[in-house]
C-alpha cells in the first residue's frame, strides 16, 4: 500500500515539492523531495532527493530569464509508490517530469529515458523551443562534501565540480545577454 502525500510551496521562482513514498521493504517509507531554483539566467534546476541523498539534478536550460515569463507561474507535484512527478508552468513556458526513483526512468514532456546507473546529473536544453526540452547530456557529478538542497544555501559548490555544468550554465554568457538585475538570478556569482 503506498502513501502518497505532497506538500507544494511556491515562492517566485522557488518550487518545492515533499512526498513520501512506500512501503518499499517491508514497513519503511521513502521521503522524495525536490526544489526547483534558478541556477543562472538561463537555467532552473530541479534537485530531488531521496531519504535525504542526492538522487537526481535536472538542469533546464531555454533562453535567458524564460522562467520569469509574463503571465501566471504555478508549480505542482506528487507521487506514489517509487514514482514522482512536478510540473511547473513560467508564463507560456512549462516544465513536466516524472521520475521512477526504482528503475531510474525519467519522462521529460512525453520522452521516456533510462537514467544510465550512477548518473545523477541531467542537462536538459530547449526550453521553450518549439522542439520542446531535449536531453543534452547525462552526468556522473560526485557531490562529496557540497552542499545539494537550495534550501539549506548555495548550490553553487555542487555546480562548480564538473566543467560541463559549469559551461552548461552559461553563466560567462550572462553578462552580454541580459541585464545586471537578470545576472542576478541564480549562483553564477557564486562560480567566479
Amino acid at each position: 500500500m503506498s502513501m502518497p502525500a505532497a506538500i507544494t510551496k511556491y515562492w517566485g521562482c522557488l518550487l518545492a515539492v515533499l512526498i513520501g513514498v512506500g512501503p518499499l521493504h517491508g514497513s519503511s517509507y521513502q521521503l522524495t523531495s525536490s526544489t526547483t531554483v534558478p541556477a543562472s539566467p538561463s537555467v532552473m534546476a530541479t534537485v530531488v532527493h531521496v531519504d535525504g541523498t542526492l538522487k537526481l539534478a535536472v538542469l533546464w536550460r531555454g533562453t535567458p530569464r524564460w522562467y520569469l515569463g509574463r503571465g501566471s507561474r504555478s508549480g505542482s507535484g506528487g507521487g506514489g509508490g517509487t514514482t514522482f512527478w512536478i510540473s511547473e508552468q513560467y508564463g507560456d513556458i512549462g516544465i513536466d517530469m516524472s521520475f521512477d526513483t526504482a528503475r531510474d526512468i525519467v519522462t521529460l514532456g512525453g520522452s521516456s529515458i533510462n537514467v544510465p546507473h550512477g548518473a545523477n546529473v541531467l542537462l536538459v536544453d530547449g526550453v521553450g523551443s518549439a522542439a520542446g526540452p531535449q536531453l543534452a547530456a547525462s552526468l556522473t557529478v560526485d557531490a562529496g562534501s557540497a552542499n545539494t538542497n537550495p534550501t539549506r544555501g548555495s548550490l553553487g559548490p555542487f555546480l562548480s565540480i564538473s566543467p560541463q555544468v559549469l559551461a552548461f550554465l552559461l553563466c560567462d554568457d550572462a553578462p552580454a545577454r541580459s541585464t545586471p538585475a537578470a545576472r542576478a538570478f541564480g549562483y553564477c556569482s557564486d562560480l567566479r
